[in-house]
């Protein structure tokens, strides 16, 4: 069986739409896996939504302004003594009661 060269190309589009499509699922798999560099290297709407997702992640209210202060404040004081590849999980007492 013989394949057509136009054959070849439309598979070949077909898999690196695909792959184009899966890529920015193979990032980090929880907000809690992004490391402080990482974290440094965003923008503040992508910071914004790394610490809303690691609000979600541990079942916190998004838009309470004393969570998000305090997720933000946890995360920035942890990265600036632990800079590199320390995760952002690692950054807040997920126990506590209070921030």
């Amino acid at each position: 069986m013989t394949v057509s060269t136009s054959t070849r190309s439309r598979r070949l589009a077909a898999c690196l739409m695909l792959a184009v499509g899966v890529l920015p699922l193979a990032g980090c798999s929880s907000a809690g896996d992004t490391t402080c560099s990482e974290f440094y290297d965003m923008n503040s709407d992508e910071r914004i939504d790394v610490l809303k997702d690691l609000l979600r992640e541990h079942d916190l209210v998004v838009y309470d302004p004393v969570n998000l202060s305090g997720v933000t404040k946890a995360v920035l004081g942890y990265c600036t003594t632990n800079p590199g590849s320390a995760t952002l999980e690692e950054a807040v007492d997920w126990d506590s009661s209070y921030w």
